[in-house]
C-alpha cells in the first residue's frame, strides 16, 4: 500500500514532488513519520543547462516497517518514461525544462506510471533530480 505523504516545490521550477513510503503495518498503528527533504542548488544561471546536471537533492527517512519508497510528481510526466518530468518555471510558464528522478537503486514506477521507487527496508534513502536531455 502507497500512502501519499508530504508535498514539496522546489524554488526554480513549479514541481511538487510527493513522497511515499510502503508500510507493512496498518495505517491506524503507524506512529512513526515520514521525514522529507528537498535541497535545490543554489546559483543557477540562465541558458543552457547540461544532460544530467543535478538540480535538486532529496532525502526520505522512515523508521517503520516498510518495504521501500517511491517518489513522483502531479507535474506533467514527458514522454512514456514514468521517472521523467517537464517542469514550467514559475515566473514565466512558457519556460520548460525536462528532468529525471534518479539514485542508487532507483527504478522507474512501471506500475503506476508516474515517478521513480526503491525497493528497500532501510530506514532512509536519497535521489537527486537531474536534467533530462540538453
Amino acid at each position: 500500500m502507497w500512502m501519499k505523504i508530504q508535498r514539496m516545490k522546489t524554488v526554480i521550477y513549479s514541481v511538487t514532488l510527493l513522497v511515499a513510503a510502503s508500510s507493512l503495518m496498518p495505517i491506524a498503528n503507524a506512529a512513526e513519520k515520514l521525514q522529507t527533504t528537498l535541497r535545490v542548488g543554489a546559483y543557477f544561471r540562465a541558458g543552457h543547462v547540461p544532460d544530467g546536471m543535478v538540480l535538486a537533492q532529496g532525502w526520505v527517512t522512515y523508521h517503520g516497517s516498510h518495504s521501500g519508497f517511491r517518489v513522483w510528481s502531479d507535474e506533467q510526466k514527458a514522454g512514456n518514461t514514468p521517472a521523467v518530468l517537464l517542469l514550467s518555471g514559475q515566473q514565466d510558464p512558457r519556460h520548460h525544462i525536462q528532468v529525471r528522478l534518479e539514485g542508487e537503486g532507483w527504478q522507474p514506477d512501471t506500475v503506476s506510471g508516474r515517478g521513480a521507487i526503491l525497493r528497500t527496508a532501510a530506514d532512509n534513502a536519497s535521489f537527486s533530480v537531474v536534467v533530462d536531455g540538453n
